[in-house]
């Protein structure tokens, strides 16, 4: 013997496994997101401001992995207003009456529940 591993002659059979999970079959559509301002000034009665955004299901950066991108639909916004209500008496009364209004909403509609699996 020269130190080698002997050959029997006989077939040799083995079975390897890798581990290894694929993803397949996977939505990669994108999504997008979108931000709006509209701010307007009624002459000296006062002013209006609405906000919203929207972002949807996929939104991320390209450099971004599956987890970190949005995984549900948001929408947002805002209404805002200032008005002197004062305006509307007699310059002689001197009458300042300031109103303020503020309304927001935030609607989420998740895409996928992890307290819900399938």
């Amino acid at each position: 013997m020269n130190g080698s591993l002997d050959d029997n002659g006989l077939p040799v059979c083995g079975e390897v496994w890798f581990n290894e999970l694929r993803m397949t079959e996977f939505n990669t559509r994108g999504g997008w997101a979108t931000v709006g301002r509209l701010q307007a000034k009624l002459a000296d009665l006062g002013n209006v401001q609405l906000s919203g955004s929207i972002i949807t299901n996929g939104w991320g950066g390209v450099d971004k992995k599956l987890q970190q991108r949005a995984l549900e639909d948001t929408y947002k916004y805002d209404i805002t207003s200032n008005f002197e209500l004062g305006k509307f008496f007699p310059v002689k009364s001197g009458l300042s009456i300031p109103f303020f209004f503020s309304y927001g909403n935030t609607l989420i509609r998740p895409f996928y529940n992890p307290l819900n699996p399938d």
